[in-house]
């Protein structure tokens, strides 16, 4: 072989190798770029992952342990990083025989796919929250894996069972309003009616001697008639159409007034106690109707129990700023004195709450009372721009509390019906 042919053969090598080289360095230089892109793509998903405003949760898809966390999660549940990776979710405190039980894992695993839209949970430190948790299964590097998806809704929650709270209560408003109406118009025509039948039997009986047996009959017609003229009055009182004379009254004086008469009154079984503070803001207020109040808080107290038990009447002072009332309807901001009436009766079903205070409504034995005293306590408090709370529950007793506004000092005459 010649010189010249060597040359030959070896310049072919050398473009040879020189390619390869270049074919090299180019399949260097796009893993390089892969790499790099591969590297910023896991850099954006690290910074999504930490910085997402959701829990997420990734899960070996073959056993159900936690392969990591992200930091929103870990302060969701007050866990540790460390305390969630390398754990099985169904071994997890917060999760526990919840959505991540065995069997609903298996079903995951099977579906690839499970949704709670309301999963109640609890945090480390007892914190009840509710989440949407959304789980899905994917590759990664050849490896199936699961990513959880949970979003705290505790906070949406909370409004919306606000806003419902909020337009029951006006609802009730809004219908006890047009129940006052009612009564309050069907009570003076009622009213009207029974000054005719009371007028033409007291004359019946101015002409009637005592002895004939018509007499005994007209005195229960005039009876029956003023017993009649009672609930009107009732009624007109539901409808805050009495005529008042509200003067300035202090409350703690008020109930010490009338202390001995309503223990005559509850009898001896029950124990009446009074608690007030030193020193309860005045109110405007006719003395009568705050009688009428206390005497019919206590008498439903006393029937609210059954033989021996306790009542408790309490006076105070409170503030209520704007925020209160902004989740409590139809109660104004300012300074309040406070009146209370509690006992450790049967207490009040959940389902006649919004009736109690309706006339006529009455959860006792047909026979036993009018199912006006309540009502007439309504219409007393908003007769007088108050406000009224009832917290009960079966079992457990009720508590009644009243709010009148702090007196002005101003004097208020009388306001007729």
């Amino acid at each position: 072989m010649t010189d010249q042919n060597l040359e030959g053969r070896l310049q072919h090598t050398i473009a040879g190798l020189t390619h390869r080289i270049a074919l090299l360095e180019a399949a260097l230089r796009e893993k390089k770029n892969i790499d790099l892109a591969l590297r910023e793509s896991e850099t954006r998903y690290r910074r999504l992952f930490e910085s997402a405003k959701d829990g997420i949760l990734i899960l070996d898809a073959d056993t159900g342990k936690v392969v990591d966390a992200n930091p929103f999660l870990t302060e969701l549940l007050g866990l540790s990083h460390s305390d969630l990776c390398g754990q099985y979710l169904w071994e997890l405190g917060v999760f526990k025989d919840i959505a991540a039980s065995k069997e609903a894992f298996r079903s995951l695993q099977d579906k690839e796919y499970i949704r709670y839209d309301d999963l109640p949970l609890e945090t480390r430190d007892g914190r009840p929250i509710a989440v949407e948790f959304v789980s899905n299964v994917y590759l990664i590097d050849q490896h199936r894996v699961i990513q959880c998806n949970i979003r705290d809704i505790t906070a949406q929650k909370r409004d919306q069972a606000e806003r419902l709270q909020l337009a029951a209560q006006l609802q009730q408003t809004q219908k006890m309003e047009s129940v006052g109406r009612l009564a309050g118009g069907v009570a003076h025509e009622y009213n009207n009616m029974l000054s005719v039948i009371l007028g033409h039997a007291e004359l019946a009986l101015e002409k009637v001697d005592p002895s004939q047996p018509i007499y005994t009959d007209l005195r229960k017609i005039f009876k029956a008639g003023r017993r009649a003229a009672d609930v009107t009055k009732q009624l007109l009182a539901f409808a805050r159409e009495q005529a008042i004379i509200p003067v300035q009254l202090d409350m703690n004086q008020a109930v010490e007034s009338m202390l001995n008469m309503l223990k005559r009154l509850i009898g001896e079984e029950i124990e009446l106690s009074f608690r007030s503070e030193e020193s309860t803001w005045p109110v405007q207020l006719d003395p009568v109707q705050f009688g009428q109040i206390l005497i019919n808080l206590c008498v439903n107290a006393m029937d609210a129990i059954s033989g021996s038990g306790k009542i408790v009447i309490a006076t105070g002072n409170t503030t209520f700023d704007e925020k209160y009332c902004h989740s409590h309807p139809g109660f104004e901001p300012g300074e309040y004195a406070m009146l209370s009436v509690s006992d450790d009766g049967c207490g009040i079903d959940r389902k006649i709450l919004d009736q109690i205070f309706e006339p006529f409504f009455s959860s006792k034995e047909i026979g036993n009372g009018t199912g006006l005293g309540l009502s007439i306590i309504y219409g007393i408090v908003k007769q007088n721009h108050g406000f009224i709370d009832l917290v009960s529950e079966p079992g457990h007793g009720a508590n009644f509390t009243i709010y009148f506004r702090k007196d002005s000092g101003q004097q208020t005459g009388a306001l007729p019906c």
